[in-house]
């Protein structure tokens, strides 16, 4: 009785061995395929230093906060606003020269421009819908490229012309400096739409028909958006 068992168990095992050889084969083939094709296998997470659409990007800081294809997707969302809606020609190859910076600091504003160092942006407070580095970016031209930079006397006197015509809330931001009439309005002009005053196109044209006429000048090689 007991050479049986013994012999049955040898026998099971010697089995065993012949089927996992046999199977060896197929096994290193499909791990070969998979290979090939990168089947089974994660995709290494997009680098957070890159260029998109002509910007120099550089979202490391963000460190642990978002994973790193959220990050590049958010980043990427603002890019596409300034090229769909922004600007053409020497304007839009300006706004290229400004590095995009992601801002890992705590604070309610999902961006700003620095003079000499480019646009910060907090990239969890990036709404995909909302052009804010569009925004940013116009803060950049007329800092850098216009006369007189952020003391342009044009922007000047059509912010004026604004206030005295109360057309606006005396509290709403695109009153509040000449730099932020500008963007408010510039961004306003090239989007469509933004959620602030003023608003839209429409009201800009209605309201400023001259200063209007004069963004198409200074953003669209003189023909205005209708």
């Amino acid at each position: 009785m007991g050479r049986r068992p013994a012999a049955f168990a040898m026998g099971a095992f010697s089995l065993a061995v012949l089927l996992i050889a046999a199977a060896a084969p197929a096994m290193a083939a499909s791990s070969a395929f998979g290979g090939f094709f990168g089947l089974g296998r994660h995709a290494p997470p997009p680098s957070l230093t890159f260029t998109y659409r002509g910007w120099r990007v550089d979202a490391s800081r963000t460190g642990q906060a978002m994973r790193p294809d959220a990050v590049v997707k958010r980043i990427d969302a603002q890019l596409d606003l300034v090229a769909k809606t922004g600007p053409r020609g020497d304007v839009l190859g300006f706004m290229q020269t400004i590095p995009i910076i992601a801002d890992p600091s705590p604070g309610t504003e999902p961006g700003r421009y620095v003079r000499g160092k480019g646009v910060f942006v907090r990239v969890k407070l990036l709404d995909p819908k909302k052009p804010m580095v569009l925004r940013q970016l116009l803060y950049a031209y007329l800092d850098q490229k216009l006369p007189g930079g952020f003391a342009n006397p044009d922007v000047t006197r059509f912010r004026r012309e604004a206030i005295a015509r109360k057309a606006w809330p005396q509290t709403a931001a695109m009153l509040q400096t000449d730099p932020d009439y500008f963007a408010f309005t510039a961004t306003a002009y090239l989007n469509g739409a933004i959620t602030r005053e003023p608003y839209n196109r429409a009201n800009l044209r209605k309201t400023q028909p001259y200063y209007y006429q004069w963004l198409g000048k200074v953003l669209d090689g003189g023909v205005p958006r209708s």
